[in-house]
């Protein structure tokens, strides 16, 4: 009987100690939720937070299980612990959820909630793509992008075409991320040329844009193949792709940033996915510096000190005139790395110069959402989108 009494101590004692770090994490968890700063360390778990609310909700029901199982074992230190996960896990699951279906149904967008309940990682089938080089460079680098063209049996006429920009920083990333975004485009029927570009090191401050244009002139050039409607092309980009959609799209025929083959193109609109508008401001505000200025100076050579002229440069609010095509912007209000002030500053620049463009902050919302193709975020950002091509892209 001692033993069995000691064998259930220990056990108490374990499921005790699993309860007081689930509730430690899950606290550290609400607090970076509440205070978005310090993506790459130990802020990355508020960005999981609101990446997967839903998540939470099964914390919530397994912890409230072992609330009874505690009262009836009388492990009290448990029981608290247990009963403060519960709280924390119905906020962290509830409160994100219902601020966006608010705000869905403040802007009259159609959510699925069911499909919200099951998070689903951003990758599409990367074997209905084909990879080309558009690009070979003097000393032998081959650029290259994904085709992911629409289908096309049922209608042969040519089709608008994406040219899609990954993020990551300006150093890090690839053409294989975020891929449910292209297969979602070609069921609208738009083709899409996914894109990789020259990163550090060295600085590549003007290779980035350079190697987007250069992209753009590419599928120009080779619409006949991919049966492409020219007048109709579109630079989509999230993060740092963003930024170079918006720089490759706003500085069209700057002298300082040309492309790396051919001739300028321009393009139809513009889709941008939490993107940074003002270098200097960004390298300022975020809410991330240890992560994101280390690698703004890679990308650019330095801080905005001592190369200013790069970092107004590498601004597309510099560039925006009447001129520039219509541009949706869509970012979150917590998003702790661009902060979403960014598209308010696009949002001023672009009224004053009289552009079309739609910019949309979305509550509770981080960066990167859209790598949960299912959540409610990425749900309202797909209608903005689809709403902004059929009335700008056909």
């Amino acid at each position: 009987m001692t033993r069995s009494r000691r064998r259930t101590s220990r056990f108490g004692r374990f499921v005790t100690v699993v309860a007081v770090l689930t509730f430690i994490i899950l606290s550290l968890t609400l607090y970076y939720y509440i205070n978005p700063v310090d993506f790459g360390g130990l802020g990355s778990l508020g960005m999981f937070g609101l990446l997967v609310p839903p998540a939470f909700l099964v914390v919530a029901v397994v912890s409230l299980l072992m609330i009874f199982w505690s009262i009836d074992k009388k492990w009290r230190v448990a029981l608290v612990a247990f009963s403060g996960i519960v709280l924390v896990s119905c906020f962290l699951s509830l409160w994100p959820s219902y601020a966006l279906w608010k705000w869905a149904q403040e802007h009259q967008v159609p959510l699925n909630l069911v499909e919200a309940l099951l998070p689903r990682f951003n990758r599409g089938d990367l074997s209905r793509t084909t990879t080309v080089s558009y690009d070979t460079l003097d000393d032998g680098t081959q650029l290259l992008l994904d085709a992911w063209p629409a289908d096309m049996a049922k209608n042969r006429t040519p089709r608008p075409a994406i040219i899609k920009i990954h993020g990551g920083a300006w150093v890090r990333g690839s053409r294989r991320s975020l891929t449910l975004w292209n297969t979602w485009f070609n069921t609208l029927g738009y083709h899409v040329f996914d894109v990789d570009y020259r990163m550090p090191p060295p600085e590549r401050w003007l290779d980035e844009t350079a190697d987007v244009k250069c992209a753009l002139n590419w599928v120009k050039t080779h619409a006949s193949e991919y049966n492409v409607d020219t007048t109709r092309l579109i630079l989509m980009g999230y993060s740092a792709g963003g930024n170079l959609a918006m720089l490759a799209a706003y500085s069209y025929d700057h002298p300082e940033l040309k492309p790396t083959c051919g001739l300028p193109v321009k393009v139809k609109c513009v889709i941008n996915l939490y993107g940074p508008v003002d270098m200097e401001t960004l390298y300022a505000s975020t809410g991330s510096e240890g992560f994101v200025q280390p690698r703004m100076r890679q990308y650019i050579g330095g801080g905005p000190g001592e190369l200013v002229d790069r970092y107004q440069l590498l601004s597309p609010i510099n560039h925006i005139n009447k001129d520039v095509p219509p541009t949706i912007s869509i970012y979150g209000e917590r998003d702790r790395i661009v902060p979403f002030r960014e598209g308010i500053s696009a949002d001023n620049a672009l009224n004053l110069a009289n552009v079309p463009h739609e910019v949309y902050i979305l509550p509770e919302t981080d960066h990167a959402f859209d790598t949960n193709w299912t959540y409610l975020s990425t749900q309202i950002a797909r209608e903005k989108i689809r709403a902004f091509l059929d009335r700008y892209a056909k």
